[in-house]
């Protein structure tokens, strides 16, 4: 479905050369927090893959809402796991509006929907769900007024943040081949 793993294999490549992990375990914490990474960027890669594979399908009401849960979840860690593989570099994770979007959209319905900023909560429309997506219901604390409903484009989401991400890590496996290209070149 993406290149995420194949962008993921180019670092994990570099990183394996041996002069290139002496040098990079000589910081512990910032080695065990990189492979790490790559193992969440990997491991959420294939769970949201798995999920995709049901656009399209009927959702059924009790597992579907461990499914939406998990892949709202999914797409916040991945998303945290890259920029943990940049932190690690030492490398700038440019933020993206999208990747916001998909971070919030997860705090309001999965995250955080009881009390967001003292003001408002969430909930997931039960038969709005789908595959593809749901509605999700924003009530106000201390006003209708401040009530509203907007959709989760769970299929968007997840397109979208593949694309980030994925060009995200090519940007970082060049820099780190760039870094290393003397040990690549040996």
């Amino acid at each position: 479905m993406t290149d995420i793993p194949k962008q993921s294999a180019r670092i994990r490549d570099v990183i394996n050369i041996l002069k290139v992990t002496d040098e990079l375990v000589e910081n512990r914490k910032k080695w065990l927090i990189l492979i790490s990474s790559l193992d969440v960027v990997e491991d959420t890669n294939l769970a949201i893959e798995s999920y995709s594979k049901h656009f399209g399908t009927k959702m059924e009401f009790a597992s579907g809402y461990l499914e939406v849960y998990g892949v709202l979840q999914a797409l916040f860690v991945q998303q945290a796991a890259v920029k943990n593989i940049y932190k690690s570099f030492g490398i700038t994770f440019e933020n993206s509006e999208v990747l916001n979007e998909i971070g919030l959209a997860r705090n309001k319905a999965i995250g955080h929907p009881m009390d967001q900023r003292n003001k408002f909560s969430y909930y997931i429309t039960r038969v709005s769900m789908r595959w593809e997506g749901f509605t999700l219901l924003k009530a106000g604390h201390d006003t209708l007024d401040d009530n509203s409903s907007f959709e989760v484009d769970l299929k968007a989401c997840i397109e979208k943040q593949n694309e980030i991400l994925e060009q995200r890590l090519e940007n970082c496996a060049e820099i780190i081949e760039e870094r290393y290209s003397h040990y690549i070149n040996e």
